[in-house]
């Protein structure tokens, strides 16, 4: 039990600090590894706009629901995702915070200047789902050990490796809301 004990303190260390939107300590190699320095944030007019639904099915009776848009500012596509709707029209003046990749900007936060509204890509289901998933695996790996020894022991890392994804993504929706409501025009 002390390797699952220490563990979940390194857990709970880097959910600190990724969530507290620190530096990550020097002792805590993996921490600073998640820092991703290529968020930008671009403003300008949307253009093409175009808007989707993905629905999936969550059970018998749920069903998840995501909006993803699509849209051009100054030439640079820009994709974003949220469990919300939103409403963006060609020429609205838009801001958005994002990672640049191979099919233009992810966007984890959007700023529509022309209605004021923000929406950003989700923090707390990220946090929820990462914290789960620490207790899940800490939970299952415990069963598995009890029944096959220890030799199970690793596959509590891919659990945490997942977790710590989510608590990433949630720290960079943050960041980039920040960014897109602090952005004033020159």
């Amino acid at each position: 039990m002390t390797f699952h004990t220490s563990l979940l303190f390194i857990i709970a260390e880097l959910m600190r600090t990724l969530l507290a939107g620190k530096q990550a300590d020097r002792n805590l190699v993996l921490a600073s590894s998640l820092e991703l320095p290529f968020m930008i944030t671009i403003s300008g007019p949307a253009t093409h706009c175009q808007h989707t639904v993905k629905v999936t099915r969550g059970g018998e009776r749920s069903a998840h629901t995501q909006y993803i848009q699509f849209f051009r500012i100054n030439g640079q596509q820009v994709t974003f995702q949220s469990s919300r709707p939103v409403s963006i029209a060609d020429g609205d003046e838009m801001v958005a915070a994002g990672v640049v990749g191979e099919a233009g900007m992810t966007a984890y936060a959007i700023r529509n200047m022309n209605t004021g509204v923000s929406v950003h890509s989700g923090t707390a289901s990220r946090i929820i789902l990462g914290i789960f998933i620490v207790f899940f695996g800490l939970f299952f790996t415990n069963v598995l050990s009890r029944v096959i020894g220890m030799a199970c022991s690793p596959l509590l890392i891919v659990f945490f490796g997942v977790a710590i994804f989510q608590f990433n993504k949630a720290r960079l929706a943050g960041s980039a809301m920040r960014q897109v409501q602090s952005y004033r025009d020159a």
